[in-house]
């Protein structure tokens, strides 16, 4: 598995190309990788109504790289299940390496 066209280097940070399925029975951030969308594949609880589940998303990527909240911004897709998400503060090498180590405990 290689995550690297999920993964993109900006100036301050990466974005990250997430595949999102809100409304699941569990939570799971990161759960997969999506080899034929590229992206990182993320099932959320929350319901896709008034921003909850794009908050809930947030909420549990900047733990996941531990930064705050305001470091991540939802660049496309906010009102769709494929996002591009932008998390300042981190490279690329540190995030592809958490995902990867994530989506290992997570199987």
């Amino acid at each position: 598995m290689s995550l690297d066209d999920a993964v993109k280097e900006m100036d301050d940070g990466v974005i990250i190309d997430v595949d999102v399925t809100p409304e699941s029975k569990k939570l799971c951030v990161p759960c997969g990788y999506n080899q034929w969308r590229h992206s990182i594949h993320v099932k959320l609880t929350q319901k896709p109504r008034n921003g909850k589940a794009n908050e809930q998303l947030i909420e549990h990527f900047s733990q996941l790289f531990g930064v705050g909240t305001k470091s991540i911004e939802i660049l496309s897709g906010a009102k769709g299940s494929k996002k591009c998400l932008a998390v300042k503060g981190i490279d690329r090498h540190y995030a592809i390496k958490i995902l990867t180590n994530s989506l290992r405990e997570s199987e």
